[in-house]
This record gives structure tokens, C-alpha cells and sequence, in this order.
């Protein structure tokens, strides 16, 4: 089982696509305060109005709907209950409000009313909205320019935000797949971010995983060429190009992609990416420097303790130095990981013979 170590600069790449605008969303923690207010018509202050309440900081957050009704009874809504401020029907009470900005609509048949200005709720404090007449939706006032360019861009952050979400979402649920083998459902998965984020890198290179570890090989080229072609600045198609290209002794080829990686990763013998000084690794073995290998071997062992193919090269390379032994361990490590992998027989056939 080849294995890619899948960088973080590819979710970060992916969510670049659809962030751009989003405005950071406040923490309100558990602060929050109540709202009071009365609503009138032509005929006087007008009970069995629908009031609602819509946070304007974070638009994940429901809108709350009281009614208005004489201050003296008992709330009719989900949110509120009546008191005693002020006496006389029309009032309407809302507990429970996040601090912050809160939009205040009214409604009762064809009427409707709002606030010219944004109702601020502050930490344990009553908030009296000013008093709302209905009128016609014709005659109605237009909210202040200011609050509503607010709300307007309150809603698309909200929804920018639960599309990253989602497609955060949907990335962990394919890297699962991935893990366990299941990659019909990992396609799946990927193809639903497609439909939503076009000319998507990060889903190219894990379609190209999924080939990959199916043997597919030409099919993930294509599809890890074509993440570096959405997105250059990506290493890690470039670090699985140079490992297929060392499965298939395209050895020019493999350098080139590699020393890409390095210079996208900042990979050396002494930090980086797992996949990538693994990939250092196969070449300088392919060229016969077992001992300049073994390092990166190790190195990549250190960062990624579960890449089987790691722990097969420096079985081999220990093996080509003589240190029979010392083989052993890294070849038993690779049958744990991968016991069904491309070396698996050929571990078993040497293992009886080192021991």
C-alpha cells in the first residue's frame, strides 16, 4: 500500500477559493441581554403584531419571533413573557438575545414596520426599542442604508462560512475513506466538492491518491498533473509524481518532481515532508548510494511512523549494507502496515533467511 502524506496547504488551498470576503465571526460566549418595545397602528398600539428579531453579527444565528400583547399577561411566543413596564397592550419582551446588533421587524396582515436604526443588546441589560408603526408595505420606511448593507453582508459571510464548513467536512470524510480502502465512497465524496469549488486543486490530488492506491497509474497522473497545472504552488502532486515515476524507473523524471517538492516544502534531510525525503530517498538508491539513503529513509520513518514503503527501503538499504539484523525490524514493520502490499512476498521470502 503506497501511502501520501497529504499537506495541510491543500485544505488551505481549497478554502482560498471560497473565502475570499469572509468576515471573521465574533464570539459572543454566553453574554446576552433582553429587548422591550411597543408597536402601534392607526388605530392605537396594536396587539397579536408578529416581532422579529434577526442578529445582524452572525446570521447562523435563528431569528427569534415574539408577538405583542397587553404588558400585564403572560407571553404568547417561544421567546419573552409579558411584565409590567409601562402598562397597556402592544408591548412585546424578548430575553435571551446575544450582544450584539439585532434587526426589529413587524408584521400583523398587510402591515409592516421596522427599526430605522439596529437595536444594540448589551451584557445583562434591558434594550427599549424604539416605538414601530405600521404601515403599509408600500408606505413602510427602508431600513437605514447602513444596517441593511450590514445584514446583506452578514448573510454572505454566513453562507461562505457553511460552505467551508461543509466542504471541510466532506475532505475528512474522503481522507477516511482513503485510509480505509473505501474509495468509491472517497470519489464520491470528492465529486460533491467539485460541484461546488470549479478548477479544484486539492480534489484533483486526492483523485489522484485514490488512483493511485487502486494502481491506476496513469490516471493518476493525469490527475495529479492536473492539480499542479490548477495550482503550482502545490508540493504535494509533486512529491506523488516523483514516487510513481520511481515505481516506474522514470528516474530523470522523479528527480525533477522531487527537487520541485523541496523547493515548494523546504524539504531536507533534516525536516520536511515524509513522502518527499522518502522520494529523496528511492532516488539515491536508484542510484546506487544506499548509505546517502538510508537517512532520509529514516528521517521519513521519524515524521510519518506509519509510511510502510519507508520501512521497506531501509530494510533494503540495511540489507545491501550487510546489516542482515538490523533488517529485520523495518522489514516486520512493513508487513504490520501493509501486509497485502507490492513487497509483501518478497519481505516474507527474506525474512526466514536474515533471521
Amino acid at each position: 500500500m503506497s501511502r501520501t502524506v497529504r499537506s495541510k496547504s491543500l485544505i488551505v488551498s481549497l478554502f482560498a477559493l471560497v473565502l475570499v470576503g469572509v468576515a471573521a465571526v465574533p464570539a459572543h460566549a454566553q453574554l446576552s441581554g433582553s429587548a422591550k418595545g411597543r408597536v402601534f397602528d392607526d388605530k392605537g398600539a396594536r396587539n397579536e403584531a408578529s416581532v422579529t428579531l434577526t442578529y445582524l453579527d452572525d446570521k447562523t444565528v435563528p431569528p427569534i419571533t415574539v408577538v405583542t400583547e397587553d404588558d400585564t399577561s403572560v407571553g404568547t411566543s417561544s421567546a419573552g413573557t409579558g411584565g409590567t413596564m409601562g402598562g397597556g397592550p402592544g408591548w412585546w419582551y424578548a430575553n435571551g438575545l446575544l450582544v450584539g446588533k439585532w434587526q426589529v421587524e413587524v408584521r400583523y396582515k398587510n402591515l409592516v414596520g421596522t427599526t430605522k436604526y439596529p437595536l444594540n443588546i448589551t451584557n445583562g441589560e434591558m434594550a427599549t426599542c424604539d416605538n414601530i408603526t405600521l404601515k403599509s408595505e408600500a408606505a413602510a420606511p427602508k431600513a437605514d442604508p447602513a444596517a441593511e448593507a450590514a445584514r446583506v453582508k452578514a448573510v454572505a459571510d454566513a453562507k461562505r462560512k457553511a460552505q467551508i464548513d461543509a466542504l471541510a467536512e466532506l475532505f475528512k470524510q474522503a481522507d477516511k475513506a482513503i485510509d480505509e480502502g473505501n474509495y468509491d465512497l472517497a470519489v464520491e465524496k470528492m465529486t460533491a466538492v467539485q460541484k461546488e469549488v470549479k478548477e479544484c486543486a486539492p480534489c484533483e490530488d486526492r483523485l489522484g491518491t485514490i488512483h493511485k492506491k487502486k494502481g491506476e497509474l496513469d490516471l493518476a497522473e493525469a490527475s495529479f498533473k492536473k492539480a499542479i497545472e490548477l495550482d503550482p504552488t502545490l508540493a504535494d502532486p509533486y512529491s506523488a509524481l516523483a514516487e510513481i515515476y520511481n515505481e516506474q524507473k522514470k528516474f530523470d523524471d522523479a528527480a525533477k518532481m522531487s527537487q520541485k517538492a523541496n523547493e515548494l516544502l523546504g524539504a531536507t534531510a533534516t525536516g520536511g515532508n515524509a513522502q518527499t525525503l522518502y522520494n529523496q530517498g528511492v532516488i539515491l538508491w536508484n542510484q546506487g548510494k544506499a548509505a546517502e539513503a538510508q537517512p532520509l529513509f529514516e528521517k521519513a520513518i521519524q515524521l510519518d511512523p506509519k509510511y510502510p514503503d519507508a520501512y521497506f527501503q531501509l530494510g533494503m538499504v540495511l540489507l545491501n549494507q550487510g546489516k542482515l539484523k538490523d533488517a529485520v525490524k523495518p522489514f516486520e514493520k512493513y508487513l504490520e502496515l501493509d501486509p497485502k502490499g507490492k513487497n509483501a512476498d518478497t519481505v516474507r521470502a527474506l525474512l526466514p533467511t536474515i533471521k
